[in-house]
């Protein structure tokens, strides 16, 4: 996954055993000593992520992470907003290094972990794949009966991103697909197929058959699809051969 210049970063961070699972480490108040080192610097040798020499920025303080449900209990800090080291260079991706300088208990050995930062410049879209809940109602006309409106808003956001992983599985940077509205019925069939799925109480029945309906037909669709994509990163669609499956990719 990238980070992008020009936005601050919110890094999680957690620390795992090899054995026991993630470490909890909420009691921690010692700072960390966190730097960032640049593209031109390149990946820092342990002495060099130790004392922080040449680092673009120093980051000396975080937080608990709240966010998530898993028993993880990590931390969480901000990297200051990274300017693009050059907007007229076609190169628009580059691999930034973090050294994490932590300890485990207050007043303990300190330990340094490097991990690579890629960052890159925001892409953009003039639409995104999406659906409504009058393109559900246009093909089940009862959903409202059965499905109250937050299920069914919840169901088009997972069908949307459903979509974008099986594109991206095939080899397609979702971020580079032109006119991914072209994608809304294939969004609404996998919705519909998800509440479906919700319904059902037992293999077989006619939330099953109707879950089975709307999946194969989704699949059908986004196996099939013709889509304008720029397959070279160079701002205008063109002509790709398919990766793995038989999506089909034309000017």
């Amino acid at each position: 996954m990238y980070h992008h210049f020009g936005i601050n970063i919110t890094y999680d961070f957690f620390v795992k055993s090899k054995d026991e699972g993630y470490f909890d480490m909420s009691s921690i108040t010692d700072n960390p000593t966190i730097y960032v080192f640049d593209d031109t610097v390149g990946k820092p040798n342990r002495t060099v992520a130790a004392a922080g020499t040449g680092a673009a920025q120093t980051i000396s303080s975080w937080s608990d992470i709240t966010h998530t449900e898993t028993d993880a209990k990590g931390k969480q800090f901000t990297i200051t907003a990274l300017d693009d080291p050059d907007n007229t260079s076609s190169k628009d991706r580059y691999t930034y290094w973090l050294a994490i300088n932590y300890v485990l208990v207050d007043s303990g050995t300190s330990m340094t972990e490097i991990r690579a930062l890629p960052i890159a410049r925001p892409e953009t879209q003039s639409n995104v794949v999406s659906a409504t809940k009058a393109d559900l109602e246009a093909i089940y006309p009862g959903i409202d009966n059965i499905v109250s409106d937050t299920n069914q808003n919840s169901a088009i956001k997972y069908a949307a991103k459903r979509t974008e992983i099986d594109l991206e599985s095939a080899g397609y940077e979702y971020a580079q697909v032109w006119e991914s509205d072209d994608l809304n019925l294939a969004v609404t069939y996998r919705a519909l197929a998800q509440l479906m799925l919700a319904q059902m109480v037992q293999e077989g029945d006619q939330w099953h058959q109707r879950h089975e309906e709307y999946k194969m037909i989704y699949e059908g669709m986004i196996s099939s699809i013709r889509l304008r994509y720029d397959s070279d990163n160079d701002n205008e669609p063109d002509v790709r051969e398919a990766k793995g499956n038989s999506i089909r990719i034309i000017r």
